[in-house]
């Protein structure tokens, strides 16, 4: 029997370890404001989570690495159930 060589790799420069926290932050209050703004529509926390982290990987799977993606992301994401819920994205009609 052959055996497979498996190699792990770990990225723990700067850029990773310290904005990393920052990514959670930004994640952790989106979700909660996205719950807040489709309330009554029983959208969840994963649902929301599984859509942004869907549309960040296509984003870097089609152009790679860009400090746009991650914002963009959210962006996509809430224009995305805006969409599913019929819910304006009118800056004007939302601050009612």
């Amino acid at each position: 029997m052959k055996l497979m060589k498996q190699h792990i790799l770990f990225d723990l420069d700067d850029t990773l370890v310290y904005c990393n926290k920052y990514f959670n932050l930004i994640l952790g209050e989106f979700f909660e404001n996205m719950q807040e703004w489709f309330d009554g529509h029983s959208l969840t926390t994963g649902e929301i989570r599984e859509k942004q982290l869907e549309i960040d990987v296509t984003g870097v799977n089609k152009l790679g690495f860009a400090s746009h993606h991650f914002p963009q992301s959210l962006i996509d994401t809430y224009r995305y159930f805006s969409g599913k819920f019929a819910r304006s994205t009118s800056p004007e009609k939302n601050l009612i």
